[in-house]
């Protein structure tokens, strides 16, 4: 039998695809596709973004993140790609939902001036008593072992 469930999103994925392309005219595309013609998440997203949109980028984020929690530390190290997009991802992507609001969020985003796991990484040591409270596990992982190769 099909999976009706699977099918639906694809659908909603290939919708979210069609607004990285340059024929995409949707009037939000100016919230959802920055300069470079990549697609933007984030707090843009979520106010800018359609349901389905945000539905099809968090269903990628999510089973982007249980392969990534499948490999071994050694690999995703090695991973020069996947640790440029591992990077991007926005810290309200990141976030437990609970800790999106709090004063921890506030000094990653606005004292510190992190947008990015990137930006996490280069401060290094100093964010992990923070991200250890706000950041989902499979990211905390990730952070941990990119600021152990930076060191």
């Amino acid at each position: 039998m099909i999976d009706f469930k699977d099918v639906i999103d694809g659908i909603r994925c290939k919708q979210l695809g069609k607004m990285y392309g340059n024929t995409f005219t949707h009037p939000l595309k100016q919230f959802i596709v920055d300069e470079d013609n990549k697609f933007s998440s984030g707090t843009s997203l979520i106010r800018g973004a359609d349901s389905v949109a945000i539905f099809a980028n968090n269903l990628l984020l999510n089973r982007h993140m249980n392969y990534v929690e499948s490999l071994p530390n050694d690999q995703i190290q090695g991973d020069k790609i996947l640790i440029d997009q591992l990077g991007e991802l926005d810290i309200l992507l990141i976030c437990k939902p609970n800790w999106v609001q709090s004063a921890e969020a506030t000094t990653l985003i606005h004292i510190w001036k992190c947008k990015n796991i990137r930006d996490i990484v280069n401060l290094g040591r100093i964010t992990l008593t923070i991200c250890r409270k706000i950041v989902k596990a499979a990211f905390l992982r990730v952070i941990k072992i990119l600021i152990l190769e930076n060191i």
